[in-house]
């Protein structure tokens, strides 16, 4: 079958434009957890389609707001997450709830600012949601409501995994060269593991490719709902009975010793990767059509017991092994992808991926 969405996509500067104004300015993105902001002053800081963001705890609300003082457009915070006032570095502006401008040092001999001015300037605000310990931000003036843009099922799901996570985690930043629906297209592929992932994940799992849907044509060819393309769940059961060496000390989500991932659209990805110890929460950031930074949060499950931040180490080392694999595979795909012939061939089994493509570009065109 070939895919009706133009290779090009991946390489285009009008796209990626449009991506970003039609897509990461309008839906719900991931800025960070809400543990990272439970106190006063505490904050961490995301860009969101060239948007730098501010996400602050003031008196114990969290709220988010455009990371630029109003005074000379210098960042507010500069850190990714931290526990410091609203207070610019460059000239002391300082800022309190809902962004509003408290105090001007040195108005009196020097600005001159009324009451009244001072009054009326603010920070641009934006909409926060929190689900479970994942706090999202939309941009829009108007935004969608997020249980539009992802189910029940899946907010539910976000909702269960929090009580589970550890608070203590590492965090792992990191670019590479490929655009960022090629990582939304390799989490939706089976049939890769054997031979892009010889030497780690394939040894481990009981590995088996699904047929495709008896519907698989028309589940390829139609628009979904952006709703819809969100998901996941248990993908690969281990043929093995090993568990991480800190398996006592946790206390497990679920119960199968098996691998799970979901995806959260446009780009949040949660994995489950050893049977409930564990999680990492992957978050993929479009730099530019070729670029995409990746953040990855790795944590062990509640625990019971103190872990010796070695094994969390561990854990990310052995991730960062399948990730690189993935990327440098990515990369091999974006060096030749805007020059191949306009359109890919895909098989029955990559309905979801003809679905991905086909609601970016609906999206993109605006008929969405």
């Amino acid at each position: 079958m070939i895919s009706s969405f133009d290779n090009k996509g991946f390489a285009s500067d009008d796209f990626f434009r449009l991506e970003q104004e039609r897509i990461f300015s309008k839906y719900w993105i991931f800025v960070c957890f809400k543990f990272m902001v439970d106190q006063p002053n505490r904050f961490a800081t995301r860009d969101i389609a060239g948007v730098p963001v501010l996400v602050q705890n003031i008196g114990g609300e969290i709220q988010a707001f455009r990371n630029v003082c109003a005074h000379r457009q210098r960042k507010l915070q500069d850190e990714d997450f931290g526990t410091r006032k609203m207070t610019c570095k460059y000239h002391g502006w300082h800022y309190g709830a809902d962004g509003k401008l408290l105090a001007v040092p040195y108005n009196d001999e020097y600005y001159h600012l009324s009451q009244e001015d001072i009054c009326k300037i603010k920070l641009e605000s934006f909409r926060v949601e929190i689900v479970g310990e994942f706090v999202f931000v939309n941009l829009d003036k108007d935004p969608i409501a997020i249980d539009k843009q992802f189910s029940q099922e899946m907010t539910d799901l976000l909702k269960d995994l929090s009580g589970h996570f550890n608070r203590e985690m590492l965090i792992s930043k990191f670019s590479f060269n490929a655009n960022w629906k090629l990582v939304n297209e390799v989490l939706r592929d089976n049939t890769h593991i054997p031979f892009l992932h010889t030497r780690s994940l394939f040894s481990q799992l009981d590995h088996k490719v699904d047929p495709p849907p008896e519907d698989h044509g028309q589940r390829s060819s139609r628009i979904p709902d952006v709703q819809e393309i969100s998901g996941g769940g248990l993908t690969h059961i281990f043929n093995d009975d090993k568990h991480p060496v800190y398996a006592d000390k946790v206390n497990r989500w679920g119960d199968v010793d098996g691998y799970f991932e979901w995806r959260f659209f446009p780009n949040l990805h949660v994995v489950c990767p050893r049977g409930g110890y564990g999680f990492s929460i992957e978050y993929h950031h479009p730099i530019a059509p070729d670029k995409t930074q990746a953040t990855v949060y790795m944590m062990t499950a509640a625990t019971k017991a103190n872990i010796p931040a070695s094994f969390l180490w561990g854990q990310m080392k052995g991730a960062r092994v399948v990730l690189d694999e993935d990327y440098g595979a990515l990369e091999a795909v974006q060096a030749v992808v805007g020059q191949a012939p306009g359109h890919s061939v895909l098989g029955g089994g990559e309905h979801e991926m003809s679905a991905l493509r086909n609601l970016i570009a609906s999206l993109v065109r605006g008929v969405r």
